[in-house]
């Protein structure tokens, strides 16, 4: 049987050449692109501040949405170009006939250095995997990379995974919901974690259960927008590698955007955890860790070829 593919054949040509090209652009391309206000997912927000599109001969339109799924119907819709998205729920999405494909990275998990973590409140008398058996548990999303990594954590760590309770709640308010006990535990994310930080304390570094790095998130497109764009889909692939070396390099420049984008103070936005973004074109083996999970969970029903 045919294995389904998840990564844009064009993504993986070499992009250095056509950089001179792209830098002497006369006219700007306008391109859609559907984000979520944070730290992992700041990398467009970053590189538009700092001009690199237009750079690049790209007029970028950023639009703020509230999660991956959300950025995957209005990219399906036609509302936006590419989205930046969780690869899980963007792969669940395909599998259920979206056509999607991944065509750049974007921010990486470095376990050396998680901006997301487990965390309970710090009266929490938790203290080990098999403590959180029957509580509850918020992520941002459902059925996506935190949710699954704190799934395989447990296992991996003398819990009960299939005890746990899950509710969806937004990154913001869930400082808010573990100090009303309306929660036990949560999967929080910079600049969260670190806003939440003086009522909370970390409880474990679950995204190390899949493995040491890989994709936090990607950005991707439909087959027939890729097809039909393929130049500007090579250069806005171009341009977020430029982005991610710029991004890792200038963390005191992209704290000033995160300030204002998330209104959070600078003392806070100044302790952060801060995100790393790949600065080589897409890597399948990258997403292997995600997808091997996914199909273990029943998220995917079937094997899938990330490398097309």
């Amino acid at each position: 049987m045919k294995r389904s593919h998840l990564i844009a054949k064009m993504a993986l040509t070499s992009l250095a050449t056509l950089a001179p090209e792209f830098a002497i652009a006369q006219t700007l391309i306008p391109l859609r692109l559907g984000s979520v206000i944070s730290d992992a997912y700041g990398e467009p927000y970053f590189g538009d501040d700092a001009g690199i599109f237009k750079q690049n001969g790209i007029a970028l339109e950023i639009s703020s949405l509230a999660n991956s799924a959300a950025i995957a119907a209005a990219v399906v819709g036609g509302s936006l170009d590419v989205g930046n998205g969780s690869p899980t729920q963007v792969t669940g999405a395909r599998e259920n006939g979206f056509p999607f494909y991944f065509f750049v990275p974007g921010a990486l998990f470095v376990a050396e250095a998680p901006s997301t973590v487990l965390v309970v409140s710090k009266n929490s008398p938790a203290q080990k995997a098999a403590d959180l058996n029957g509580k509850t548990i918020a992520t941002e999303n459902l059925k996506s990379i935190p949710q699954l990594s704190v799934i395989e954590w447990m296992g991996k760590n003398g819990g009960d995974a299939s005890s746990l309770k899950w509710v969806e709640i937004p990154s913001p308010t869930m400082g808010v919901a573990l100090e009303t006990k309306r929660i036990d535990a949560a999967v929080l994310a910079e600049p969260f974690l670190s806003a939440a930080r003086d009522k909370n304390r970390i409880f474990a570094s679950p995204f190390e259960a899949l493995g040491r790095s890989w994709y936090l998130s990607a950005y991707f497109s439909t087959k027939s927008w890729l097809d039909a764009n393929t130049a500007l889909a090579r250069r806005f692939a171009n341009a977020m590698l430029q982005c991610a070396t710029y991004c890792n390099a200038h963390q005191k420049e992209t704290s000033e955007t995160l300030e204002r984008l998330t209104k959070m103070q600078h003392d806070v936005i100044g302790s952060l955890t801060r995100a790393r973004f790949a600065e080589k074109p897409i890597d399948a083996a990258l997403m292997e860790p995600l997808i091997g999970i996914a199909l273990k969970n029943g998220l995917l029903p079937r094997p899938i070829a990330t490398k097309e």
